[in-house]
């Protein structure tokens, strides 16, 4: 007991005489990376809001994992790293590559960035630091042409089953549809709506089963407001009725 309380107090210690950093300086234009299939390529902006100047590596990856792998995949992404200077910025070129990609669908890539602080120098340097380096992990979307509907009308198209205290969300549509939250309605005014806001991504001519089992009480709901994220990084809204 005295050995652990003491082991507790060490790591309390040397916590505060290390100093880190753990906010990442270089900012990435948008939210998600839209690639048509129809470009030829697609610039990515960096800015480097920091005094000082960062080493940056960025790779594109077809999982969930954030560590960089050797899977193929269709993309050129150059720079894959460089240096940045403090105030500047950076635009970086994805490429696609043009090997065999779904047609009839989009298809999920992420983007991934990795700033690498400097160490400080002279007087700002501790006696103990710690370098750390901060990832930041976009979706990116490769697009087929002539898909239909419209990426616009897409969240419209959502068809949302009620049961047994478990809403369907099914995706008749080509598209990937990021959710932000779902509105449970009925009919009556000014009533509390129940909200859910922990839907998964709906991948094409998918679905995902939301338990709102301790979200629900015994109202009849019949329709739905619905915000989704668009191109842009923002939200719109749909309303669709339940089924």
């Amino acid at each position: 007991m005295i050995m652990r309380f003491f082991g507790l107090i060490l790591t309390i210690i040397l916590g505060l005489c290390v100093s880190m950093s753990a906010w990442s300086a270089v900012v990435i234009t948008g939210t998600r990376v839209i690639y048509p299939a129809d470009n030829k390529e697609v610039n990515i902006f960096l800015n480097n809001i920091a005094k000082e100047p960062a080493l940056v590596q960025a790779w594109v990856d077809s999982d969930e994992s954030t560590v960089s792998t050797d899977k193929p995949i269709p993309f050129i992404l150059t720079p894959p790293i460089f240096r940045m200077e403090g105030g500047k910025t950076q635009t970086l070129r994805l490429i696609y590559t043009k090997e065999p990609l779904p047609k009839d669908r989009e298809s999920l890539f992420y983007f991934n960035l990795l700033d690498i602080p400097p160490k400080p120098k002279g007087e700002d340097a501790p006696e103990n630091y710690l370098q750390i380096a901060v990832s930041s992990r976009l979706k990116l979307f490769f697009r087929p042409k002539n898909l239909t509907p419209s990426v616009s009308e897409a969240p419209k198209k959502l068809e949302l089953t009620l049961q047994n205290q478990k809403l369907t969300i099914h995706n008749p549509t080509p598209y990937y549809i990021t959710i932000n939250s779902v509105h449970l309605l009925t009919h009556q005014k000014d009533e509390n709506p129940v909200v859910l806001d922990d839907v998964p991504m709906i991948e094409p001519f998918g679905q995902q089963i939301v338990d709102i089992q301790n979200n629900a009480d015994n109202r009849s709901f019949t329709h739905t407001d619905i915000e989704v994220i668009n191109d842009y990084g923002g939200t719109s809204k749909v309303s669709v009725n339940l089924k």
